[in-house]
């Protein structure tokens, strides 16, 4: 009886620590990765001038560390505005 709990709590404990240990890695990779995330707007309201004008919006640039990879992807496929 002992070691059928003693089996189970060391998978639950596995399970938990495979679990935060996942966490932990895409937090790290989400945090230091720097990506462009394109969107296409359809509307009747906007003027023809605006087919295929190109608006970059920067966001939660709260590291200065990460400004260089932003302008690299910037140059790479150029905004009409920023």
């Amino acid at each position: 009886m002992k070691n059928g709990r003693l089996k189970r709590r060391l998978i639950i404990f596995v399970a938990f620590i495979l679990t935060i240990t996942g966490i932990g890695i895409y937090v790290v990779i989400d945090d230091n990765t720097v990506a462009l995330t394109p969107y296409t707007i359809y509307s009747t309201k906007l003027p023809s001038s605006f087919v295929g004008y190109k608006i970059a919006l920067i966001s939660d640039f709260h590291n200065s560390y990460y400004y260089n990879q932003i302008l690299e992807l910037l140059k790479k496929d150029p905004p009409n505005v920023i």
